[in-house]
């Protein structure tokens, strides 16, 4: 509708879709371990909407004997609980990948600490356990979460009429580790997956519509790849970049999830890097290096937020958080031109007393192009192009 359309008549105010639906989704052969796949076909008359489809998982969480955990055992939940659960994610359209994710954990806590505000997060947020009221002092034998498929794909506001689709996530063994930051040596403490819904939700149109020939799916992806650090001093970590990465996220996680210090696969608080700053497509960010942070924990939080500081968004409560917890944002104004795929990370830390892993988080562009048969608009071809 553009604000050239005037009305010659009194009618209805619409949004152009009716019979918005949620489907319940359960996973193929009830199964609840290793591979999880939920499956569903979409009719050319609906459309799903990727941004509002959504997982919700049961956990049975108890100590020894079967016991429920009670609020004096110390158990705390790990921030983001559903996205710890999983090593893999991928989704598919007609048995195309379509997005994916090799580290769900890390690259959902990214990309809500990067772009969350903490209105939404202390708000809406709080159904994926994100603040301390719903992870600290855990008590009980069930736990819900809520999941979203850190991928793209999940994060667009296109509708894509019917085809096949097939979501699959590799459930982690290690679940203790990954999801509880508190309180793991509760003795005989267990977590098993009892149920995952996925919840597929679909728009249906007032009126027939015409599908175009070619559909674009423009996504934006998070690429998360990880080196190792084990030794007390400077290094430099060389990374494989998407072509269309313009926002790299440095991050570190302590290598042994299983360690005393360690909270869970959403915690981002490995060694403490000095002396940082990336290389990537001829230009150094920052262009004045990050000292030790006692010099520039104030510098690495505003330049995180730089771009929206003036609306006062942020998924960090404090400084304090940060610094804990320290993400940044190197970004760079490269052209088009451009498809680098090299990104060096150089940096001073002590990784003996801290062995970690330490991330690198591309923010880069993608397009699924789909292809309709005229006149029946069943989708016939897909493909999945990454961007320069």
């Amino acid at each position: 509708m553009s604000v050239f359309d005037l009305a010659t008549s009194a009618g209805y105010a619409t949004s152009g879709a009716q019979n918005l639906r949620y489907t319940e989704i359960n996973p193929e052969s009830a199964n609840l371990s290793g591979q999880i796949r939920w499956r569903w076909q979409s009719a050319s008359n609906h459309y799903w909407i990727p941004c509002q489809s959504y997982l919700i998982l049961n956990f049975q969480v108890t100590k020894a004997g079967g016991v429920p955990i009670e609020a004096g055992d110390g158990v705390s939940l790990a921030k983001d609980t559903g996205a710890c659960a999983w090593n893999l994610v991928t989704h598919q359209i007609n048995g195309v990948n379509c997005g994916v994710s090799n580290n769900p954990g890390v690259d959902s806590i990214v990309m809500k600490r990067a772009f969350m505000s903490s209105e939404f997060r202390n708000s809406v947020g709080d159904i994926f356990n994100l603040t301390d009221s719903q992870t600290l002092a855990f008590a009980g034998s069930y736990a819900q979460h809520a999941f979203v498929p850190p991928l793209g794909l999940y994060d667009t506001k296109t509708g894509i009429p019917g085809g096949s689709h097939l979501l699959t996530a590799s459930l982690a063994t290690n679940l203790v580790e990954r999801m509880i930051s508190g309180g793991r040596t509760t003795s005989g403490l267990t977590i098993s997956l009892q149920k995952a819904r996925l919840m597929v939700c679909h728009v249906q149109p007032n009126e027939i519509m015409t599908i175009p020939k070619t559909v674009f799916v423009n996504t934006i992806d998070l690429q998360t790849s990880s080196m190792n650090h084990n030794s007390n001093g400077s290094t430099s970590l060389v990374y494989s970049v998407p072509p269309s990465s313009r926002k790299l996220f440095v991050s570190s996680q302590l290598s042994n999830l299983g360690s005393s210090n360690a909270k869970g696969a959403t915690f981002l608080g490995g060694c403490l890097m000095s002396s940082l700053f990336v290389d990537y497509a001829g230009h150094q960010s920052p262009t004045a290096i990050y000292a030790d942070e006692l010099t520039d924990y104030k510098r690495k939080y505003f330049d995180l937020y730089a771009e929206k500081i003036m609306s006062g968004a942020s998924a960090y409560d404090t400084l304090f958080q940060h610094i804990q917890e320290p993400l940044t944002l190197h970004a760079f104004n490269k052209s088009e031109s451009d498809t680098s795929t090299t990104a060096t990370l150089k940096m001073t830390a002590d990784g003996s007393t801290s062995p970690s892993l330490i991330y690198l988080s591309a923010l880069h562009h993608n397009s699924i192009v789909l292809q309709y048969s005229p006149g029946s608009g069943l989708l016939e071809t897909v493909n999945f192009v990454s961007a320069l």
